[in-house]
């Protein structure tokens, strides 16, 4: 029996797919958080990535499809799932913090990943966040599908958010399994704190002994963000 259209991806090959639970139209984030393979292809925003004998389709910034375009072997790209009703999306980035800014972009009502994908293809980070930063709300509206009204709120919302700026380095603990790091970072984002916030309330935590549970890791964190 064929699978019902909504859960229809863009996946070609052969392999196995995970169906879960999902709320549709909604992404899910780190599902599949990062993947490595061989580019096979690029086009005007997407490209295809062979993991294992399966070809992924991503869609991708203009600033990421440049980095990777001359790629000889083996890539790694941070990926972020996003479900709608008929299809599963997979957005792929070269840089954690261009996913980072990618996450908090489409966290504004009104910027679903498509047109957070824009954005990131007409402005670099730190020039995002100059623009919003200074409130430059006609720059931003030079991007296809950006209107007076939705980047007006990008100003509102992500403008305190923005000020630390974005991290684009990876995070390592001494004793924490890169699993229970975005466990603990995906927790501290569903309580409102931003990639740059949590990274910064999570470093510098040394397990003694055993590994820690996510929930103690936040803990810990939480602990930071209350000095």
């Amino acid at each position: 029996m064929p699978l019902p259209s909504r859960f229809a991806t863009r996946i070609f090959g052969t392999g196995p797919l995970f169906f879960g639970r999902h709320d549709e139209g909604r992404g899910v984030g780190s599902m599949i958080g990062r993947l490595r393979g061989k580019l096979l292809e690029t086009g005007l925003d997407s490209l295809i990535l062979d993991v294992g004998g399966v070809g992924y389709e991503l869609f991708a910034s203009a600033s990421t499809l440049r980095g990777i375009a001359a790629a000889d072997g083996e890539i790694v790209l941070h990926t972020y799932l996003h479900v709608r009703e008929d299809a599963l999306q997979l957005f792929g980035f070269a840089e954690a913090g261009e996913k980072q800014l990618f996450e908090l972009l489409i966290s504004v009502s009104g910027v679903g990943p498509r047109v957070a994908l824009s954005v990131l293809s007409a402005f670099s980070a730190d020039d995002l966040a100059k623009a919003i930063a200074t409130g430059d709300v006609g720059l931003i509206c030079t991007v296809p599908g950006i209107g007076k009204k939705t980047a007006q709120r990008l100003v509102l919302e992500l403008k305190d958010k923005l000020a630390g700026g974005i991290e684009t380095g990876e995070t390592v603990l001494t004793g924490v399994s890169q699993s229970t790091y975005e466990e603990a970072r995906q927790a501290l984002a569903g309580l409102g704190y931003s990639p740059v916030e949590a990274k910064k309330a999570l470093d510098g935590y040394e397990a003694d002994g055993e590994e820690p549970s996510t929930e103690e890791l936040v803990k810990h964190a939480l602990r930071n963000l209350s000095k």
